[in-house]
């Protein structure tokens, strides 16, 4: 064994040792300086010191130099500025929220672009009360506890975030375009009421692409109430938690034009001191490598949930041609166009229209960025014991999920399957899958027919 020798400058063994610490040295294990005789150096093996020079104790290495570990490279990540970065986010519909003296649906986008905010951060189970959506149970906190009234909403909104979620806000009252884009590189989402749409409204913005709209450039937006045109608003449905996220304002772009420089009235950069999200990213074409969670870590998604999901959702419309082709929503007769497994958006963010087509391999592929946007991500955030459970297991979870709404558990009406995996409580998983057919109504045998299927692949071994 080889060692370092320490001449003898201090009065005893622990001094020597108090000092060897002291001097900012990272050991393996505990330190023993060990006497060989000699009373004037003291020899400490050598594998007990990890890579620093030790200067300042006077030392003496006889036969060899103290090795140094390999250093563990970072990885390289672009930087900004980026073509397109877009951060995974749930849509919520405004239209559905309560009504009474502290909500209503006319006036209720700030507080649903805040739910779409802490939603995406994983943080909604801290904000449970006797409101069912989230949005309605910040409108009653707001009022009851915030001191909220018709007017002066700005603040308050930071001050509930920070207070109750933990979040760090930045409030800028004449946000820029360029300064929006900064935020969004920084890992924030906002909050922004903006000439991006009618006056007087709140969205949450999760994204921006530059080369949308023909190279003017756009924000990815979630629009509480819907998708707004040039002629007014498209609704989205009246509802959350359409599994194939036909919501027309979800992750809508609104181009740059309608942001120009004093057209902001303010806006909210909301980021987490520990919580840090994962953005698809593309840099621009200038020779910079490519980030794209969506497509690298596909193999992290359980081939047996996702098959599960392909049998029970369907690919449409595959026609004679072997193609894949896009087709008008069954209850508009218009908007939003869909293909394949559900999906509205190409994987480059624009939208898809009729007499568009594209192959099997494709639309599996936009179906598996759906699934780690809206699903994957947040189950794998808010599901205990998470990383516990096996391929099979996490399947059985996201085809639950994708059918039911990703932010199932700790919500209303969720109450018996969240309890059994809080307790881990995992034998008790399939049969309390089976609760969730919506018995007695004609949806019943189809979705009988899942949660089986779902609790068999959740029992069945990798």
């Amino acid at each position: 064994m080889a060692y370092v020798s320490i001449q003898r400058n201090r009065n005893n063994l622990s001094e020597i040792e108090a000092a060897f610490l002291m001097e900012g040295k990272y050991c393996i294990g505990e330190i023993k300086a060990e006497d060989n005789g000699d009373s004037s150096l003291l020899r400490i093996p050598i594998e007990k010191i990890y890579n620093r020079g030790i200067k300042s104790l006077n030392v003496v290495i006889p036969d060899q130099a103290i090795p140094t570990p390999e250093p563990i490279p970072e990885p390289e990540l672009p930087k900004p500025p980026y073509k397109q970065l877009i951060y995974p986010m749930k849509w919520r519909s405004q239209r559905d929220n309560d009504a009474d003296q502290y909500s209503n649906s006319a006036n209720e986008c700030s507080y649903t672009s805040m739910a779409m905010v802490v939603d995406s951060f994983g943080l909604s189970h801290l904000a449970q009360g006797i409101r069912e959506q989230l949005e309605d149970e910040i409108a009653y906190r707001m009022w009851t506890e915030y001191g909220q009234t018709a007017n002066g909403t700005v603040e308050l909104m930071a001050k509930y975030l920070r207070q109750e979620f933990g979040l760090e806000v930045k409030v800028d009252m004449s946000a820029t375009v360029e300064e929006m884009k900064q935020s969004l590189d920084e890992g924030c989402l906002l909050i922004v009421h903006t000439s991006l749409t009618r006056s007087g409204h709140v969205i949450a913005v999760c994204g921006y692409d530059d080369e949308a709209y023909d190279g003017k450039g756009a924000f990815i937006c979630c629009d509480p109430w819907g998708e707004y045109f040039s002629t007014g608003y498209q609704y989205g449905t009246d509802r959350e938690g359409d599994s194939r996220g036909k919501e027309l304002g979800d992750h809508v772009p609104y181009s740059y034009k309608f942001a120009s420089a004093g057209n902001f009235y303010w806006s909210h950069a909301v980021s987490h001191p520990t919580i840090k999200l994962t953005a698809e990213i593309i840099t621009p074409k200038n020779g910079s490598p490519t980030v794209s969670p969506v497509t690298s870590v596909d193999s992290e998604i359980p081939k047996s949930g996702l098959d599960l999901i392909k049998e029970f959702e369907g690919c449409h419309v595959l026609r004679d041609d072997g193609r894949v082709h896009a087709y008008p929503d069954p209850l508009s007769g218009n908007l939003p166009i869909t293909i394949g497994y559900g999906s509205t958006y190409k994987l480059d963010g624009s939208p898809f229209h009729v007499g568009d087509s594209i192959t099997v391999q494709e639309a599996e592929q936009l179906l598996k960025k759906q699934i780690k946007t809206n699903y994957w991500d947040i189950l794998k955030k808010t599901i205990p014991y998470w990383n516990e459970m096996n391929d099979n297991q996490r399947g059985a979870l996201l085809s639950f999920g994708y059918n039911l709404g990703a932010h199932f558990y700790g919500h209303n009406g969720f109450q018996s399957i969240t309890k059994v995996l809080r307790n881990k409580e995992w034998g008790k998983v399939p049969e309390t899958m089976y609760l969730y057919r919506n018995p007695g109504t004609n949806v019943e045998e189809g979705l009988a027919r899942r949660r089986k299927a779902e609790g068999k692949l959740w029992s069945k071994p990798v």
